[in-house]
């Protein structure tokens, strides 16, 4: 087992900047289904505590704060809102981000960015408050969450013209039929709904699974035992440029065909052909991305999670946990050059089972 202590107090402080009265008396312990690197350099999406074993003999515990995801998605009702192509709320002169698609803008930039004159009126609608507005894990996680878990929304939903360009936002929609407007010009809404952000943000609880995927009517397929697949960032850029994240795509690729699995390069694979992989994917190798979202429409037992040091966060171990994941392994590739590699991806695949009968 890593030793985590270092990370624990500075999570545990991340998590209480997010919001002070987060901290929960009541907890879920998901225990034994950890193994692995922690990056050394990483990012917390305050969704949680990594935390020691209580013991030595103990296995690590990841403590999950449930109080927050377990709360009906808060509502406000507003009166003269006016909503931009940037997914800003502004009442008066005054953006109120709390409702917004965002939560980094001075008003100088506001000044400069928006104009708020020749608005298009509509009568009513709603739009959703969330922190990210980048790439298509914040769509899942941040949009596609909270619509799914509010039931009945006013209609339609009001898309920001910065985000609604997207392929699987419109399909998304679709899939939970709702009717949306693009935001293409500043629009002033005279009954508005607003979802309001969710905190800590990108995490899942077992419940919210459960009601996503029955919103969404996602079957319950059995993967096929023993299937492997890997999900490749190679190629990819990300959608909100970050710093660049450098995997070994390549040679975990043939690491993995060595062992009977399937390549799967996510920047050149549609949300439906995602789908359609859900009896391939018992085991799941995936470079540290929004493509592992998919997760969530399959019903996968082991995923081998691929980080790099320069970018990390915790949120996939733990939806691992919610969606009943056996087994939950991170490899920080960076502390496993070369030949090492290969030797750490066949200890976490020895633990889950015999793969090595696929080789060549």
């Amino acid at each position: 087992m890593p030793k985590l202590s270092r990370f624990s107090n500075k999570i545990a402080r991340q998590v209480g900047a997010v919001r002070p009265k987060a901290v929960p008396a009541k907890i879920i312990r998901h225990a034994a289904m950890f193994h692995g690197d922690i990056p050394t350099t990483h990012r917390s999406s305050g969704i949680g505590e990594i935390l020691n074993p209580p013991s030595s003999r103990a296995p690590t515990n990841f403590v999950v704060h449930e109080d927050w995801a377990e709360k009906p998605v808060a509502r406000r009702e507003i009166s003269g809102v006016v909503y931009t192509p940037d997914g800003l709320a502004f009442q008066g002169r005054a953006v109120d981000l709390d409702l917004s698609t965002s939560r980094y803008m001075s008003v100088g930039q506001l000044l400069k960015r928006q104009a708020l004159w020749n608005l298009e009126t509509v009568n009513e609608g709603t739009i959703v408050a969330a922190e990210h507005p980048n790439t298509y894990g914040d769509w899942i996680s941040e949009h596609m969450k909270s619509l799914a878990l509010a039931g009945k929304i006013r209609e339609p939903l009001l898309l920001p013209a910065r985000f609604a360009n997207r392929a699987y936002v419109g399909e998304g929609l679709t899939r939970l039929r709702i009717a949306w407007k693009i935001v293409d010009r500043p629009v002033l809404i005279r009954s508005a709904t607003a979802l309001l952000k969710r905190r800590p943000i990108n995490l899942w609880t077992a419940n919210e699974v459960q009601a996503y995927r029955a919103r969404l009517g996602i079957a319950s397929m059995q993967p096929q035992p023993r299937s492997l697949i890997y999900l490749s960032r190679s190629g990819v850029v990300s959608e909100q440029r970050q710093a660049d994240r450098m995997y070994p795509s390549a040679e975990i690729a043939r690491i993995v065909e060595r062992a009977g699995g399937r390549v799967v390069l996510t920047g050149r694979t549609t949300s439906n052909e995602f789908r359609s992989l859900a009896a391939e994917a018992e085991t799941v190798i995936a470079d540290h991305g929004a493509a592992v979202f998919n997760l969530l429409e399959w019903n996968t037992r082991h995923v081998v999670e691929i980080a790099a040091n320069n970018w990390w966060s915790s949120c996939f171990v733990f939806l691992s946990a919610s969606l009943g994941a056996d087994s939950h392994g991170v490899i920080a590739a960076d502390q496993h050059p070369g030949d090492q590699l290969e030797a750490v991806i066949g200890k976490h695949l020895g633990r889950i089972g015999d793969y090595q009968a696929h080789r060549d």
